[in-house]
């Protein structure tokens, strides 16, 4: 009968307010940034968090076998109660993406350290890769992208960005950076990859880097076909 089983696709689920909300600033957003009749490019970033282990990972927890008789190398995961991590920063758009940014266990993010060892990269990013075209930055709503300091200086570096007033949230289907994380974590702990040291991690997660796609497809159409609408369930 040609039925198969399909996974479904998580999405947020926003109350009345929020889809209301999201609604506006996505219309905002479009008017604002993305005209009917002219490309824009859009440049994004986001974090994720890398464990030695990859236990936070969802593929780790699942594995396939033929046999009830398995090994519990491969039956159990080992884990300690407070795992260390390793933060990756990436930046992407239709162009490609620059060089990661790694930070450790322990280290926290602020808006002064976002500024001034993240926002150089990401005007240099644009100017090279995006010279002579109409670009805008499309961070996600951390507080660090919208710290007094980081909007100081992207006005100073001339990064045009979108406000947080029109930033919609939870709009996981018009970043492709979301699926970016899934697939580059698939990657990293196939094989029941467990780091030993953080260097360890950071070297695998380059490596792995190399290998993934370099060119993303923009969403601004998307944008134009979804506006007006709500991008989640309510």
């Amino acid at each position: 009968m040609n039925i198969h089983v399909r996974k479904r696709k998580s999405r947020p689920l926003l109350s009345e307010l929020q889809a209301m909300t999201q609604r506006q600033r996505l219309n905002k957003m479009v008017n604002s940034f993305f005209p009917a009749n002219h490309d824009v490019a859009v440049v994004m970033d986001d974090e994720t968090y890398l464990t030695l282990d990859g236990n936070d990972w969802q593929g780790t927890s699942y594995f396939t076998s033929s046999t009830k008789e398995v090994s519990s190398v491969v039956k159990l995961i080992s884990h300690t109660q407070f795992p260390k991590k390793v933060l990756l920063w990436l930046t992407i758009s239709e162009k490609g993406m620059p060089k990661p940014f790694f930070f450790r266990s322990g280290l926290a993010v602020n808006g002064e350290i976002y500024s001034t060892k993240y926002l150089p990269e990401v005007a240099s990013f644009i100017k090279k890769y995006h010279k002579g075209e109409d670009a805008v930055f499309w961070p996600d709503l951390v507080s660090t992208h919208y710290s007094k300091r980081s909007l100081e200086e992207m006005e100073r570096m001339n990064i045009d960005v979108v406000p947080k007033s029109a930033n919609p949230a939870n709009v996981p289907q018009l970043r492709p950076i979301e699926n970016f994380w899934a697939n580059l974590k698939r990657k990293i702990y196939s094989n029941n990859f467990v780091a030993k040291t953080e260097e360890e991690l950071i070297n695998k997660t380059k490596k792995e880097l190399k290998n993934m796609p370099t060119r993303f497809r923009s969403p601004w159409r998307m944008f134009r076909l979804t506006a007006g609408r709500p991008l989640a369930r309510t």
